[in-house]
C-alpha cells in the first residue's frame, strides 16, 4: 500500500472478513487438504468467501462514492478502480471485478481462483504474480501425503483458467520461482527456516520486482501511461519467469484431466 501512494495513487486497505470472527460465517476457517472430502470442502468455504470478501470491498467503493470519507470527497474518478489482493483478496477482487464495473483492473498477489471467477474472466486487466507453488511438480502431483498432494492439486487446478485470462491483452502472468506463498507478503523479510540461506540480496530482487510490477501495471491501465509496462513485461531473469498461454508444466495437464 505504502508502495503505490508514493507515487500518487490514493489506496485504500480493506481488512479481510476472517480477520473479524463475529463478521466471518466461517469462523477463520484454515486451508485444510488433509482428505479429499476436506479439500471439497476448502474449495467450496472459499468460494463463498470470495464473494463475501467482494461485497466489503463493494461497500468501500460505495462508501467513498457517498463522500463518507471528508478528505476524499469529490477528490476521486471512482469510474476507473483497481483492485490489488493477496492470496484469497485475489480471488476476491477478481469477484468485485465480476460484480461492478467500476473496478477495471486486479492485481493478484499470488491468490487461487474461487467461486464464481473460476469460470468467467472479469476485469478488462488482470495481472498475476505467483510463488513457486503455481507450477506443482509431478512428485508434489502424485504424492503419498495428502496434505502435500491436494494442495498442489488446487494449484493445478488454477493453471488453465489463468492461461485463458492470458490470451486477452492486457492480461499478464509472472512468477518469482524462488519465491513461496508467504513471501509475496510482508513474511517475506521474516526469518525462516525454510529459506534459511536465503540473501538479502535476493529478498531485495523479489520486493523490486513485487513493486515496479504494481506500479507499472496500474499506472497503464488506470492513468493510460501506455509505455509503462514496456522492457518490463516479458523479461525473465534469475528474480522473474514471465508465463504465455502456452507455457506447460505437470500440473497443467492433471488439471485438464
Amino acid at each position: 500500500m505504502e508502495n503505490l501512494a508514493s507515487h500518487g495513487f490514493v489506496v485504500v486497505g480493506c481488512d479481510d472478513l476472517a480477520s473479524e470472527p463475529t463478521a466471518d460465517p466461517d469462523q477463520r476457517a484454515n486451508l485444510d487438504v488433509s482428505s479429499d472430502a476436506a479439500t471439497a470442502a476448502t474449495i467450496e468455504r472459499a468460494g463463498r468467501h470470495v464473494v463475501r470478501q467482494a461485497g466489503r470491498l463493494l461497500a468501500v467503493l460505495d462508501a467513498l462514492e457517498a463522500g463518507q470519507s471528508s478528505l476524499l470527497a469529490g477528490r476521486l474518478d471512482l469510474a476507473r478502480v483497481g483492485v490489488l489482493g493477496y492470496s484469497i483478496g485475489g480471488g476476491s477482487g477478481l469477484a468485485a471485478a465480476l460484480m461492478d464495473a467500476r473496478i477495471v483492473a486486479v492485481f493478484n498477489l499470488d491468490g487461487g481462483i474461487f467461486g464464481p471467477p473460476t469460470t468467467r474472466i472479469g476485469s478488462e486487466a488482470y495481472f498475476l504474480l505467483s510463488s513457486r507453488e503455481a507450477f506443482p511438480s509431478e512428485s508434489e502431483l502424485t504424492s503419498p501425503d495428502a496434505s502435500i498432494r491436494n494442495y498442489a492439486l488446487v494449484s493445478a487446478l488454477d493453471l488453465p483458467r489463468n492461461k485463458r485470462r492470458m490470451e486477452r491483452p492486457d492480461n499478464y502472468w509472472a512468477q518469482l520461482p524462488q519465491a513461496e506463498h508467504a513471501d509475496l507478503s510482508d513474511d517475506l523479510f521474516v526469518f525462516s527456516v525454510t529459506n534459511l540461506h536465503r540473501t538479502n540480496f535476493e529478498r531485495s530482487n523479489m520486493t523490486t520486482a513485487i513493486q515496479t510490477f504494481e506500479v507499472a501495471f496500474f499506472r497503464k491501465v488506470l492513468l493510460g501511461e501506455q509505455d509503462s509496462l514496456l522492457g518490463v513485461v516479458g523479461q525473465s531473469d534469475q528474480t522473474v519467469r514471465w508465463i504465455s498461454p502456452t507455457s506447460e508444466s505437470a500440473g497443467a495437464t492433471r488439471a485438464r484431466q
